[in-house]
């Protein structure tokens, strides 16, 4: 769904290092455990999302072969330094452990979404009564997300956002008490997770 114009694309070959002159990243190595680390815990512990991972920090050019059409709709078609953030990113969405909603979603497409993720890693009962979850009336989508978060909160549920600096929302939702956690394994590996959607 997103536009990846806003990263800066580089060609690599199969052993260049990232680039880290920038600052970003302490080392490529303490960038690379923390990435890996945070797929793990994302899928929760699916060892297929955390392999693609690790598949496209080895071998970035095999990687974008092998998922060439997935990339094409993202605009990607070489490596470039983010390579592996999206590789996550679309993997934990291969695995309904993550949605992608574009910016201008109507709310109803925010409280099925959300409902998808909190079913597919069950941090919910099954019978649970959304009624109460209901809005009242269509909200942008950032004020929607906002709601939600605010109201998963009182389930001791966190719902935050996979930054692909893009013009859509790559969603996930974890217990709250993880999501500090998270969010530090984020910013050792370079990037980011937002949690917060909308200007109170």
């Amino acid at each position: 769904m997103g536009i990846f114009d806003f990263f800066r694309k580089k060609r690599l070959s199969k052993d260049e290092p990232l680039d880290s002159s920038d600052g970003l990243y302490r080392n490529e190595e303490e960038r690379h455990e923390g990435l890996l680390t945070l797929s793990r815990k994302l899928s929760s512990g699916n060892e297929d999302v955390v392999l693609e991972v690790k598949e496209s920090l080895l071998s970035p050019l095999a990687y974008c072969e092998k998922w060439q059409d997935r990339l094409d709709d993202r605009g990607i078609s070489a490596p470039f330094e983010e390579l592996s953030w999206i590789a996550m990113v679309d993997a934990l969405i291969e695995e309904r452990m993550a949605e992608e909603v574009d910016w201008k979603s109507e709310s109803t497409t925010i409280l099925y979404t959300t409902r998808k993720l909190i079913a597919r890693k069950q941090l919910l009962p099954q019978d649970m009564d959304w009624s109460e979850f209901d809005f009242i009336e269509e909200l942008p989508t950032a004020e929607a997300l906002e709601l939600m978060k605010n109201k998963l909160k009182h389930f001791d549920i966190a719902l935050a956002c996979l930054d692909i600096n893009s013009d859509s929302y790559v969603l996930i939702t974890v217990p709250f008490e993880e999501l500090v956690g998270i969010k530090r394994l984020a910013s050792k590996a370079g990037y980011q997770i937002a949690d917060h959607f909308a200007s109170s």
